[in-house]
């Protein structure tokens, strides 16, 4: 894409709320992210049109209707077994809705997101399917609020403990956090 086009996207992005960067016309992580979050959103608008918002959220302890979309299942079907589990199990009992941003990479993707400054190591759990990264859904986008990591953070934790997965979550981490990363440990 011509920089104008991406800095054209980004500026949409930022005004809805999808993105927190910089409108430089640099299509990267946090771009590609904002975009399939974006989507996403509208796709979850659309399965949803019609019903009342307030009906829709439960307590986590009865379950809640929050479903992960076609792209979403799409995203987490690249990554190991144990994490699809953790996944459809988490979207079950979490109080707040959350996207899938994505699953495994290629070693191009890799690459591309450590010579520019987007992951830190050629050495990622993505690369084997390992990973995966989620981000909580508010008010219909993507939220990089902590605040809403903690609750979706909690949910993943108790469906880790239920089906017996290990599981680290990014936002543990001490010295780069990484509030929508979820890995299996290294063995």
């Amino acid at each position: 894409m011509k920089e104008a086009t991406v800095k054209n996207l980004q500026a949409t992005l930022k005004h809805n709320g999808f993105y927190d960067g910089e409108v430089d016309g640099v299509w990267g992580n946090m771009s590609q992210a904002a975009f399939y979050a974006m989507v996403e959103a509208a796709n979850h608008c659309k399965q949803h049109q019609g019903v009342d918002a307030t009906q829709e959220k439960l307590e986590p302890t009865t379950g809640s209707n929050y479903k992960l979309s076609a792209k979403s299942l799409e995203r987490l079907h690249t990554t190991k077994p144990e994490l699809q589990r953790l996944i459809k199990r988490a979207i079950e009992i979490t109080p707040i809705d959350f996207v899938v941003l994505e699953g495994k990479r290629d070693i191009q993707r890799q690459k591309w997101l450590v010579a520019n400054g987007k992951s830190k190591t050629m050495n990622s759990r993505h690369l084997t399917g390992d990973a995966v990264d989620i981000a909580p859904i508010k008010n219909g986008a993507v939220s990089w609020d902590w605040n809403d990591y903690y609750p979706l953070a909690k949910a993943v934790k108790q469906a880790a403990k239920e089906l017996n997965i290990r599981v680290e979550w990014g936002g543990d981490w001490t010295s780069f956090k990484d509030g929508p990363h979820w890995q299996l440990p290294w063995k």
